[in-house]
C-alpha cells in the first residue's frame, strides 16, 4: 500500500480555502444536535470541528495519518460538550457500523 505522507503546516496554510469554503456551505447542511455526521476526506479536520460544534456527533476518516494527528490536536481544543470522534486513518475497504444522515467528501 503506498504512503500517503502530507505536510499538515503546508496544506492549511496553502490549501486553507478548502475548508474556508466549506464552512459557507455548513448552513446548507443545517447539521442538528445528535445528527451522525461523516465527513470522508477530512483533511486536518478545521470543517468536521467546525460541524461537531453545532452538536452533531461527527466522525471524520481521512488516508493519510498525517492530516488524522493533526485533527486529533485540534480536537483536543473543542468544549469538553462537543460530541465528536477523533479521525481515523483509512486505506482500504471502509465498513461503517451505523447509519450516517449525511456524508461528506471532497
Amino acid at each position: 500500500m503506498p504512503t500517503n505522507n502530507w505536510n499538515t503546516s503546508l496544506y492549511d496554510q496553502k490549501h486553507a480555502f478548502v475548508f474556508e469554503y466549506g464552512k459557507s456551505l455548513i448552513s446548507l447542511l443545517d447539521p442538528q444536535p445528535g445528527e451522525s455526521i461523516l465527513d470522508l476526506g477530512c483533511g486536518t479536520g478545521h470543517l468536521t470541528n467546525t460541524i461537531a460544534g453545532s452538536g452533531a456527533s461527527v466522525v471524520g476518516l481521512d488516508s493519510s495519518q498525517d492530516f488524522c494527528r493533526q485533527m486529533r490536536q485540534i480536537s483536543l481544543y473543542l468544549p469538553p460538550s462537543t460530541r465528536y470522534s477523533p479521525t481515523q486513518h483509512c486505506t482500504g475497504l471502509l465498513k461503517l457500523k451505523r447509519p450516517y444522515a449525511v456524508s461528506l467528501r471532497p
